[in-house]
């Protein structure tokens, strides 16, 4: 029997990015469910994974304010995020909950090292 696999929810609207990450995070041997924008998570029920990944500029809602919806839902409030960004609001999104935050351009073993520090 398998164990059970680690789920990590991807949140990200640049096409190259979300591939790079689900192929990176599959390869480290976690599921991935892939969402392009934030606006679904709200509107679509909360999915329990046992990480978030959110990037800072999606349309619609922004990573910032994801953060603070999944946070003020008992169902979704203590799984740990992560947030990737080209802009420099690290500050802002511990502020929110933020358990990783991850500056673009990153290397993939900086990002990985924060997935197993958040979740293992």
């Amino acid at each position: 029997m398998e164990p059970h696999r680690k789920t990590v929810k991807v949140i990200e609207d640049d096409p190259d990015m979300l591939y790079m990450l689900d192929k990176a995070l599959n390869n480290a041997g976690y599921a991935v469910i892939k969402c392009e924008m934030g606006a679904d998570i709200v509107s679509g029920g909360l999915v329990t994974p046992d990480l978030y990944v959110l990037d800072k500029n999606l349309p619609i809602i922004d990573g910032i304010a994801l953060c603070k919806f999944l946070k003020i839902h008992n169902e979704t409030k203590s799984i740990p995020i992560i947030m990737i960004s080209g802009y420099p609001v690290e500050r802002t999104a511990k502020e929110v909950g933020v358990s990783e935050f991850i500056s673009k351009p990153f290397e993939l073993s900086r990002f990985l090292d924060a997935v197993h520090k958040c979740i293992n």
